[in-house]
């Protein structure tokens, strides 16, 4: 006779080979749960790295002082759709790491006023402006803000957000790939070479903007150099920062602008192979008379295949926007550029 035997329950602290001790108590929870304890670790470990940079590094190195609670503007916008948490600006810029991009920071320049950084927010790419603190710089935060308002121009940087909840300013634009103009002039730069083509593609749009400002908006921009060009990986470019608001001579605004263009054109023919020699070579240019076929042997290497006629073409752009008084408008220098670039693109296949 067959004998069976009745299964009994399986004991599972008896038989389960693994020592749950080593992970301590198990804690059912839902996915509710989860995701608070999530944000309640992420906040506090945000907080933490937020006082140290407060306490210690960005501010120390970059002399950052106290905006102090008076100023009701400011306050304003910050409450505003378009405002974001000083936090969540450090957290997207890798902690506003002041380690140069090509060493593996965050910064990509510094001029007396600002730093720019790179970074991500939302999962697209942006540089952020972090103002320095001088006097007046409240002034120029909400300047910058307000023209991008009020001038809806393609060729002017796209401010996405801003940011006045701390001691800091800060202006988050969109991110443009291949940074400021001067640091792509040099003919011997580890980015990418600024052919003919692409010079006289960024002579063109500066020209479109600096026009579109003067004739739509009647509007002067008053901070149009190298430093302050940015271009993406077509050559296009974007003008950043708006200059300090000028004063009611709208004439004298506007041939500051010019003067401007006039001097990037000088600096792209010249390159910064002679930068510490530009500011004398466009005087030199800028003379009345001056024999500019003088300067073909100024040409460098990215510009020997250029003819001598487009090359002198181009320096008499710069001549004329350098010479420019208040007898000449807007609409004459844009009329001579746009005409350059037409003849240009006639000539060549590659203009971009």
């Amino acid at each position: 006779m067959t004998t069976t035997t009745k299964c009994q329950p399986t004991n599972y602290e008896e038989t389960d080979p693994v020592d749950h001790s080593l992970f301590g108590p198990v804690k059912i929870s839902n996915d509710d749960d989860f995701m608070k304890d999530l944000t309640r670790e992420w906040d506090e470990r945000r907080h933490e790295a937020t006082v140290f940079f407060r306490r210690v590094s960005f501010s120390e190195k970059f002399g950052l002082f106290a905006i102090p609670t008076a100023y009701s503007q400011l306050s304003k916008l910050s409450k505003t759709p378009d405002h974001i948490m000083f936090d969540d600006v450090f957290l997207a810029t890798n902690a506003l790491e002041p380690t140069p991009v090509e060493m593996g920071g965050s910064l990509v320049l510094e001029n007396d006023h600002s730093c720019m950084f790179t970074g991500e927010l939302d999962g697209s790419k942006i540089m952020v402006q972090v103002l320095k603190k001088f006097r007046g710089n409240e002034a120029f935060f909400i300047h910058q803000i307000e023209m991008r308002k009020n001038c809806p121009i393609q060729g002017i940087s796209n401010l996405l957000r801003y940011s006045c909840d701390t001691k800091h300013l800060v202006l988050v634009y969109e991110h443009i790939n291949f940074g400021p103009l001067n640091s792509l002039i040099a003919a011997n730069h580890k980015l990418p070479k600024l052919n003919w083509a692409a010079r006289v593609q960024i002579v063109y749009d500066i020209a479109t903007a600096v026009f579109e400002l003067h004739s739509k908006f009647q509007t002067a921009h008053l901070n149009i150099s190298s430093q302050n060009i940015f271009l993406d990986r077509h050559y296009q470019c974007k003008i950043g920062d708006f200059g300090h608001s000028g004063g009611d001579n709208l004439e004298f605004n506007y041939i500051e602008d010019i003067h401007g263009l006039g001097m990037i054109v000088a600096e792209l023919y010249f390159d910064s192979t002679l930068v510490e020699r530009i500011e004398e070579m466009a005087e030199k240019v800028k003379k009345w008379g001056s024999d500019l076929s003088a300067f073909l042997v100024n040409r460098h290497e990215l510009l020997c295949d250029v003819d001598d006629k487009s090359l002198l073409n181009f320096l008499q752009l710069s001549q004329f926007c350098l010479q420019c008084d208040f007898t000449v408008e807007s609409s004459e220098v844009y009329d001579k550029i746009s005409e350059f670039y037409e003849e240009q693109s006639r000539l060549s296949t590659v203009l971009v």
